[in-house]
């Protein structure tokens, strides 16, 4: 590694990808067809015109389970996360052949199964990732010791999480997901409210007209920001209201009183400052204490370039580091923990879990599977097998020692070289035919 890693912050209302100066981000929206597939902007700013082919919660779902709209390219959520990962990364430039490795700032309600899946779709782009971090940690890494609520809204949800800092780490004590208090739910409040000043002043509902809500949809943003600072004029095709906050007043506290009173049941238990990241934003109009409380567009990137050094796995065993817990002693500046991440050796506690380079999980295609007891691995198609089927070319098992062993049942290969013998595999091996390709990887939980 010579350089700091590219930031991939997961947050559906905007993904975002920060490389040096470069910030790109993207909403989680998609359309698809049979052979087409749009993400990002294009697919939200035209979501409203073709509801039927679209999904905008498959960075929340992330699961390989049939769409119900399932078409052509796209049969589950993977393959969405996949596309716009991919269409992100390209519109970064970052599809050639020298590339930054990735550390991803994942959600705190991500599942083990999501994030294997997740390395899986970046293993098929063809992006190592140096490690993977919890945002919470993240977001409230430069603060003083204290107790804090974090709180990250999403297009579905919003995730309040109580975090601890001490002199020397950052820790997540406690969590809570709330579900229908995300941006989907409070722009579709919001939306009605405004049609229903339509209707009252000009017997015009834009909501009738797949055009005329998109637009309305559209504008929603900039609404928002111009009404909370007094009355302006909004206009939907030849149709125009004034509109003020009370308009919008309750409208908006429906869908963010959950919120609030998630925030006073975590402060009963333990008194804590309020942390708002930047997409919950919109938190502060209706809330105007919280307003002091709001952190940066760069403040995630700008931490997790701050500690690369301890987010990544810099040894030579090729790991994934899994952060969800924060060393803050010693802390230093980006450049020194860039630094340290290209010359330094590995933390003893860290090295004692990376010396041995034995994989955790193996990757199926866009899939990482966790190794455990015995599995087959396919011949034809990649697929982890409980049991042995019909094509098979050999038999996948961990010891009680840990320790995970590839007998051979036909013809393959181990890192190109033929292998007929059982024999012990580490993290990075790559066993293989004509037909398939599994890699054995290693995700290493840090704190």
């Amino acid at each position: 590694m010579t350089d700091l890693p590219t930031i991939l912050e997961i947050n559906d209302c905007a993904v975002r990808l920060t490389q040096a100066e470069q910030v790109l981000a993207s909403p989680g929206f998609a359309l698809f067809e049979d052979n087409w597939v749009a993400t990002g902007d294009e697919a939200q700013t035209r979501y409203r015109l073709r509801p039927l082919n679209g999904n905008n919660n498959f960075w929340q779902q992330l699961n390989l389970d049939p769409l119900g709209n399932a078409s052509g390219l796209i049969q589950h959520s993977g393959d969405l996360v996949y596309h716009h990962l991919s269409q992100l990364l390209a519109d970064a430039g970052e599809n050639g052949s020298d590339v930054r490795p990735l550390l991803i700032a994942y959600p705190g309600f991500y599942s083990d199964e999501q994030l294997s899946l997740l390395l899986g779709i970046c293993q098929s782009l063809n992006r190592p990732v140096a490690g993977l971090v919890n945002s919470a940690l993240l977001f409230a890494a430069n603060q003083p010791p204290g107790n804090y609520l974090v709180i990250d809204q999403y297009l579905h949800h919003t995730l309040i999480s109580q975090v601890a800092i001490s002199a020397q780490q950052v820790s997540i004590e406690a969590s809570q997901l709330l579900s229908n208090t995300g941006w989907v739910s409070l722009s579709d409040a919001l939306a009605r409210a405004i049609s229903d000043e339509f209707i009252r002043h000009t017997r015009f509902n834009p909501r009738h007209d797949a055009e005329h809500e998109q637009t309305l949809y559209n504008q929603l943003p900039q609404w928002l920001e111009q009404v909370s600072a007094g009355d302006c004029s909004v206009q939907v095709a030849d149709k125009s209201v004034t509109l003020g906050f009370n308009v919008l007043a309750d409208a908006g506290r429906n869908v963010l009183q959950p919120i609030m009173d998630g925030v006073a049941e975590m402060q009963q238990r333990s008194a804590a400052q309020v942390l708002l990241c930047p997409s919950a934003a919109a938190l502060q109009y209706w809330y105007q204490d919280l307003a002091k409380a709001q952190l940066g567009n760069q403040h995630l990137a700008t931490q997790a370039q701050r500690f690369a050094a301890r987010l990544i796995d810099t040894s030579e065993q090729e790991g994934v580091l899994l952060t969800e817990e924060l060393a803050l002693k010693d802390a230093a500046s980006p450049q020194a923990e860039a630094a340290a991440a290209i010359s330094a050796t590995p933390p003893s506690a860290k090295a004692s879990q990376t010396i041995t380079a034995q994989p955790t999980h193996i990757l199926t295609g866009a899939h990482a599977h966790a190794i455990a007891g015995e599995n087959w691995l396919a011949a034809e198609e990649p697929a982890l097998c409980a049991t042995e089927p019909s094509a098979c070319f050999g038999k996948l098992s961990r010891t009680a020692q840990g320790k995970v062993i590839f007998t051979p049942t036909a013809s393959c290969l181990l890192n190109d070289q033929t292998i007929t013998e059982p024999t012990e595999l580490q993290a990075q091996d790559v066993l293989a035919n004509d037909q398939v390709r599994y890699q054995l990887i290693q995700v290493i939980a840090n704190g």
